[in-house]
This record gives structure tokens, C-alpha cells and sequence, in this order.
């Protein structure tokens, strides 16, 4: 409970059903960290002959989740355990979750797409990064924009989202090159977020859709 030194807010969170789907297909490859000796309550008593999870209390969860839809699967996860103890384990609980280096999201897009070009659908690749199709489907049109649209969002100059907005157009289909940097200098001059990257992109659509119409006949007298 949050009395306990390990205690971890997040344990209470609601499971992600696609984070259970990865588990569900792969399995947990990352080993959990596990201290023994370590005391705890359950229910009033004091106990400390149970090992308790220092990292990777999410993937238990998942696992269990997994197990409750299928008692008859055989399931497996791999353990370290530590003989840290008292202000070393608190440290460790925290370092195991904060010293990390995870991509940002043009790189996650780069190699979704790269799934995708080499024959991966759009469903296989969601579940391999344990996201919504939705997100996969963002990030193959973040990865397909223009070079001078990733250096503005390397260099920080645009969002991942606005750049999505930018790249992605009518239907799903890429803009052109052309077609990305006006909307990407029209963003940059009026600062324009999400919300208003969208609403340049839809206006942008809108004059495409007017060009193309046919001329009007002339009206006889």
C-alpha cells in the first residue's frame, strides 16, 4: 500500500489493452527486478518470506491479465534479484524507471515505417510497439513528410502532431513537397499548434478542391 516504501501509484492504474495484446502475443522479454527479505502488510500482518517486485510491476500485471484469459497457457517470466536494502533499494526502484533513453517520436515513426515498407500491416505493427493503429498510422505519415519538414521537427522549430497535419493529406495520402512547405511557413509565421495546423491544413484542402472544379459555364442571354 502507499505506506510501503516501494509502493508505486501507477499499480493502481487501468491496464492499456494494448500493452496486454503485446504481452499476449511475445510474451515479457525484459526480466523484472525482485528483492526478497523485504518486509510488507497484507491485510494487517507484516510479512517478508514473499519476494516483491522492485521493476516491472507493470509487466506482471500484464502477465496475470494474460494468464486470466488463457489459465491453460503456459507462462514464463524471467527474474533478477537484487541484495539491495533499504535507501539502495528506494534508489533502485527509481533509477530503474527514470535512467532511460527512449525514442522520440520521429524515430518510433522511421521505424514503424520501416516495418510497414518491409511488409508489416498496420495491425502487426501496433502491436509490436503495444499502441493504437491510429498512433502507427500518424507515424508512417510523420515519416513520410518531407526533409524539410523532420529537420523542423529535429530542430524543434514544429511538433511531432503539427508535422503529421502537415504531411498527411485528404484520404491519408502524403502531401507534396511543395504543398508541405507552404504549410510548414505558414505555421512558423503564425506559431500555429495543432489546432491551428489543422485549420491551415483544412483550408489549404479546401482551395485545392475549388481549383480543381470546372469552370462554370457561361450564361447565355
Amino acid at each position: 500500500g502507499p505506506e510501503h516504501d516501494l509502493y508505486d501509484p501507477r499499480a493502481t492504474e487501468a491496464l492499456l489493452p494494448e500493452d496486454v495484446e503485446n504481452v499476449e502475443t511475445y510474451g515479457v522479454l525484459v526480466p523484472i527486478v525482485i528483492a526478497k527479505g523485504v518486509q510488507y502488510t497484507i491485510n494487517g500482518k507484516t510479512l517478508s518470506d514473499r519476494p516483491v517486485v522492485v521493476d516491472g510491476k507493470h509487466r506482471v500485471r500484464w502477465l496475470r491479465e494474460v494468464i486470466g484469459r488463457h489459465p491453460d497457457r503456459a507462462a514464463m517470466i524471467q527474474c533478477c534479484v537484487t541484495r539491495a536494502t533499504g535507501s539502495e533499494l528506494r534508489d533502485l526502484v527509481v533509477l530503474l524507471n527514470e535512467v532511460r533513453r527512449d525514442d522520440d517520436t520521429l524515430q518510433k515513426a522511421r521505424k514503424a515505417k520501416r516495418l510497414v515498407d518491409l511488409g508489416s500491416d498496420v495491425q502487426h505493427v501496433a502491436r509490436v510497439f503495444a499502441v493504437t493503429q491510429v498512433a502507427v498510422r500518424n507515424w508512417i505519415s510523420l515519416a513520410s513528410g518531407s526533409a524539410l519538414l523532420l529537420e523542423a521537427v529535429q530542430r524543434g522549430d514544429v511538433s511531432a502532431s503539427v508535422a503529421v497535419t502537415i504531411a498527411q493529406g485528404k484520404g491519408g495520402k502524403v502531401r507534396s513537397e511543395e504543398e508541405q512547405k507552404s504549410l510548414l511557413e505558414q505555421c512558423l509565421a503564425t506559431g500555429a499548434g495543432a489546432r491551428g495546423a489543422k485549420v491551415l491544413a483544412n483550408n489549404a484542402d479546401a482551395a485545392v478542391v475549388e481549383a480543381e472544379k470546372p469552370p462554370k459555364p457561361a450564361s447565355s442571354r
